[in-house]
């Protein structure tokens, strides 16, 4: 084995060592944190937020859904066809075609918008709970560094 070749990991591990320790003697300099009314402000874009808020449009969507009249629906049914013997084919085949339509009678839409209505209210203190909820944890957390920092600062 050569010379150069038993020098060069022990290069490798002392330059290695080097800037380890380069790193580690340099302070770390963050950026200041925000104030707690920004933060406030940006609450709206947390997740659990988010997802309240979406759970609120689809509330009122069921709500535009309740409103409206039922589909008709249309149906279409064939019997005894491709049989064996004489009924064999769709020559002698049953074929009914059929067109229903729900009748809400004796207040079943009412009822059901009146349930919509109130599924939407409900989701929609769910989500202001949700708000709340984000914004305590937020205060929580904010005092807590603020706290820490004062303490630091002591």
């Amino acid at each position: 084995m050569s010379p150069t070749s038993r020098r060069r990991p022990g290069l490798a591990v002392g330059c290695a060592l080097a800037a380890i320790a380069a790193t580690l003697v340099s302070p770390a300099w963050a950026d200041p944190a925000p104030t707690y009314a920004q933060l406030l402000a940006q609450l709206g874009q947390t997740p659990a937020t988010l997802e309240a808020g979406a759970n609120l449009d689809a509330a009122e969507a069921r709500v535009r859904q309740a409103r409206v009249r039922p589909n008709p629906v249309l149906g279409l049914d064939v019997e005894n066809a491709y049989g064996s013997g004489p009924f064999s084919g769709m020559d002698n085949a049953d074929t009914t075609l059929a067109l229903s339509t729900d009748l809400e009678l004796w207040g079943r839409r009412a009822s059901r918008i009146a349930a919509a209505r109130a599924e939407a209210g409900a989701v929609g203190l769910q989500r202001d709970l949700a708000v709340i909820d984000a914004a305590g944890r937020l205060a929580l957390v904010y005092s807590e560094a603020e706290a820490a920092q004062r303490r630091a600062a002591l």
